[in-house]
């Protein structure tokens, strides 16, 4: 497929997309394009409740970054074979469900690092056949302890979660003064520490399934350490990646950058498509990753010889 076609085809994709989304007892549904997602309502003990998110990104109808949502409708259609999908920050299991819908020869592998947000994602999928692995992706294999910050995942001895530990305990020291003189106040939590594996890319792709390896990469800013020293490998596995990125000034407080990540995806072979995954109001070409790109987006990443043979 020549590049401007694939260009074409995803705007097409996008102002196609059509899609329902309406609350039972028991289970969020969600229609696209004619092809039903289901999700079962749970609770969860992690910050941000899982029903509550799914009612807030579908709020007047509307459906959570239909940029990543028609991607995948297209590259369901044009790739005629079996499919693996990497759901790397999968979070409830959101776009893994919608591409299992949508394409019944697709297997899933969901990502998560969070423990408990891992858990929820099971029984938001209501025992569908799915893997789930309850890791952090990074540079090498070995289990550590991290402190979870909502979505981002820090090394326990790091500057973020000393931070957190001072913070919180100035907080509850002051309540406990003003708890003296007859004030109510609830104590603050400390953000949670757990040990969880971590896992590389090669070690992720390795011994699965046979079939075009899709890869969605949701990782805070994190994905930079990850992926910079697998795109040679990922391009050789002829791995499609969806990647979101992030403000410029949060990759740079992580020692990451959108415009080297970009770099190093066209020279290993990618050809790199562009897009605001939740305001989509185009898709570009990637020839050269101007700046007003440099912000939260999607970039749809396509090894050359797997673009022609679509």
């Amino acid at each position: 497929m020549q590049i401007n076609k694939f260009t074409q085809l995803l705007e097409e994709h996008l102002l196609d997309l059509k899609y329902d989304f309406k609350e039972e007892e028991r289970q969020f549904i969600l229609t696209i394009n004619g092809h039903e997602v289901n999700f079962q309502k749970t609770t969860s003990k992690f910050q941000i409740k899982p029903n509550e998110w799914f009612q807030k990104k579908h709020v007047n109808n509307k459906i959570h970054e239909p940029g990543l949502v028609a991607t995948l409708c297209l590259l369901s259609k044009v790739i005629d074979q079996d499919t693996v999908f990497f759901d790397i920050g999968a979070l409830f299991g959101y776009h893994s469900n919608i591409a299992a819908s949508i394409n019944q020869n697709c297997k899933l592998v969901l990502v998560e690092g969070n423990p408990i947000t891992s858990s929820v994602s099971k029984e938001i999928a209501n025992n569908k056949p799915y893997e789930f692995i309850n890791c952090v992706v990074g540079e090498d294999n070995v289990s550590r302890w991290y402190f979870i910050d909502v979505y981002n995942f820090y090394p326990a001895i790091s500057y973020k979660s000393i931070i957190n530990i001072i913070e919180v305990t100035l907080k509850n020291s002051i309540k406990s003064i003003f708890k003296i003189f007859g004030f109510r106040y609830d104590y603050n939590i400390y953000g949670p520490f757990h040990k969880i594996p971590t896992i590389s890319i090669p070690r992720l792709l390795s011994k699965r399934s046979k079939g075009q390896i899709i890869m969605k990469v949701d990782a805070e800013g994190h994905q930079f350490k990850f992926l910079m020293p697998h795109i040679e490998y990922l391009y050789e596995t002829g791995s499609i990646i969806l990647i979101e990125l992030d403000d410029p000034r949060k990759m740079k407080s992580l020692n990451g950058s959108n415009v080297e990540l970009i770099e190093k995806l066209d020279k290993s072979g990618f050809e790199i498509f562009w897009l605001d995954h939740r305001l989509p109001k185009g898709v570009f070409k990637v020839n050269k990753f101007d700046p007003w790109m440099d912000r939260n987006s999607l970039i749809v990443c396509v090894p050359r010889n797997i673009l022609e043979e679509l």
